[in-house]
């Protein structure tokens, strides 16, 4: 879903998405519009047991320095989950 101008608002399903699909392994959502709101979404889902996404690539997306933090605590929480940015 890369440069497919995916928003915050459009993180909603793509976060039940990563709860329901035990095959979606990886997911690109490269140069588009999320803000924190809908990485937050992501995150949230990532983090949970059901998610079986391996790989989650955020290249040109912009964010706040709380959401870097989140992102570098995921790292750690969930080390099978490959975090490109």
């Amino acid at each position: 879903l890369g440069d497919c101008e995916v928003t915050n608002g459009g993180c909603g399903s793509l976060a039940s998405t990563l709860l329901a699909s035990r095959s979606l392994r990886e997911l690109d959502l490269s140069n588009n519009g999320l803000g924190d709101a809908g990485i937050q979404q992501l995150l949230d889902s990532v983090r949970q047991p059901a998610c079986a996404l391996e790989q989650l690539v955020l290249y040109d997306i912009y964010w706040s320095q709380e959401m870097e933090d989140q992102l570098a605590a995921l790292k750690e929480e969930k080390p099978s989950l490959r975090v490109i940015c």
